[in-house]
C-alpha cells in the first residue's frame, strides 16, 4: 500500500483543484478555502476516535491545499514555501513553550486572525496586505491543532492523510468531480465503511 500511497500523492493538488468548488471570485474562494480550514480544524479537535480523527485531518489538509492553489492563482506566481515553512516553524516554537490553556488561546486567536481577513477581503473588498503571511497562519493552525488533537504527527502520515481524504471524497463525488446535491446529501455509513478501509490497509 505504502507504493500506492506514494503514487497517489503527486496527484493530490490536481485531486482538489478538479473538486474545489471554485467560483471564479479570488475574495470568495479564499473564504471558502479559510471557512474550511477553520471548521475541519474545529472538527479534528472533537473526533470521536482515530478514524474521525484521520478523516477531519483529511478534510483539513484539502482545505489547506484549496487555500494555496487560490492564493498562488491570484498572485500568479508560488508561494515562497522555504520562507513559510521557516516562520511556521518559528511560531511552532513558541506554541509548544505555552501551558496547553496559551496554546489553545493562540490557536484560536490565529483562526479568528484567518477568519477576519476572509471577513474583509470578502465584505470589504480589501486583500489581505501579504498573503504569504496569512498562509504561515493556515499552515500553523494546522500543525499546532495536531499538536493537541488525537492523533499525532509520528501516528498518521502526510501521504496517508492525502489518500484516505481521495478515498472518502470518490465515494461522495464518483468521477472527482463537485456536486451540490451529493454534497448536502451524505451517505454517512458508506463513507465511515470507505474511511475505515482505507485507514487500516
Amino acid at each position: 500500500m505504502s507504493n500506492q500511497l506514494q503514487a497517489q500523492e503527486p496527484s493530490y493538488p490536481a485531486f482538489v483543484r478538479k473538486l474545489f468548488n471554485r467560483s471564479g471570485d479570488p475574495s470568495k474562494d479564499f473564504s471558502h478555502a479559510i471557512l474550511g480550514v477553520a471548521t475541519e480544524t474545529h472538527e479534528y479537535l472533537r473526533a470521536t476516535d482515530r478514524v474521525n480523527a484521520i478523516e477531519e485531518l483529511g478534510d483539513n489538509e484539502f482545505y489547506v491545499e484549496a487555500a494555496t492553489q487560490v492564493i498562488e492563482d491570484f498572485l500568479g506566481s508560488p508561494l515562497p514555501m522555504s520562507d513559510i515553512e521557516s516562520e511556521v516553524e518559528s511560531d511552532m516554537r513558541l506554541f509548544l513553550r505555552l501551558t496547553p490553556l496559551g496554546q489553545i488561546e493562540m490557536l484560536s486567536l490565529t483562526i479568528n486572525q484567518l477568519l477576519d481577513h476572509a471577513k474583509r477581503w470578502i465584505g470589504y473588498e480589501r486583500a489581505p496586505a501579504s498573503l504569504p503571511a496569512v498562509f504561515v497562519q493556515v499552515l500553523f493552525v494546522q500543525q499546532a491543532s495536531r499538536e493537541i488533537g488525537i492523533v499525532r504527527h509520528a501516528d498518521a502520515t502526510k501521504a496517508l492523510i492525502r489518500s484516505v481524504n481521495m478515498a472518502k471524497l470518490l465515494k461522495r463525488y464518483p468521477g472527482g468531480d463537485f456536486d451540490q446535491f451529493r454534497a448536502l446529501q451524505r451517505d454517512l455509513g458508506a463513507e465511515r465503511a470507505t474511511l475505515e478501509s482505507a485507514v487500516l490497509v
